[in-house]
Formats: C-alpha cells, structure tokens, sequence
C-alpha cells in the first residue's frame, strides 16, 4: 500500500543538503517536495560494539507541509494517524536503502 501511495505523488522530491558531518547529513526540501517548507530527513551512521553498521533516519514532517494538510483534507483518520501512515512509506522506502547499503558491504 505504501509503495502505491508513493506512485501517486507527482515526483521528483527535490531536496538540498542542508548539514553534513562526518557521520551523516540532513536533507531539506524544496518546493515542490510533498513535505516543503520545513520538511528534512537526516541520516546517520555508527557502529556498533559488534562492528555492525547502523543507520538512524529522522524525519521531520510540519504539519502544514501539503502532504500533511492533504491527509486533513482526506479525512480525519488521515489527520489523526498521518504520522503513522508516514512511518510506513519511509519504512518500505529506506529499508530498501540500508539493504542495498547491506549488499555493498556496509
């Protein structure tokens, strides 16, 4: 479902870097991101006693964003559960991007 909502949305998501560091950076967004003005996803990498790599993605969604004010639109279930339904389409989106991290070695 959430791959199906993602083919709906008009693309590209333009996005800049907006900080980076020796671990990871942020990304902001810019117009017409479904998530501008406002929006950033940051990601973050470390290693754990074990050696493992890890990857940490925070999101940061305003709730004025039109994709946010959308799913009010939509109806209030959208509203109430929208950080929910977010959760879900990155979780299918960037589990595919640490698995291909996880396939080049990381």
């Amino acid at each position: 479902l959430s791959r199906n909502i993602l083919s709906l949305i008009p693309a590209p998501f333009p996005v800049y870097v907006s900080e980076r560091w020796a671990a990871g950076w942020t990304f902001g967004t810019r117009f017409p991101h479904p998530d501008y003005p406002g929006g950033s996803i940051e990601f973050s990498f470390s290693k754990s006693l074990k050696r493992h790599v890890r990857l940490r993605i925070h999101a940061n969604v305003p709730d004025f964003a039109p994709a946010a004010a959308l799913c009010g639109v939509i109806s209030v279930w959208c509203w109430l559960y929208r950080k929910r339904i977010y959760r879900g389409i990155a979780d299918d989106l960037w589990t595919s991007f640490a698995n291909n991290l996880r396939s080049q070695g990381w």
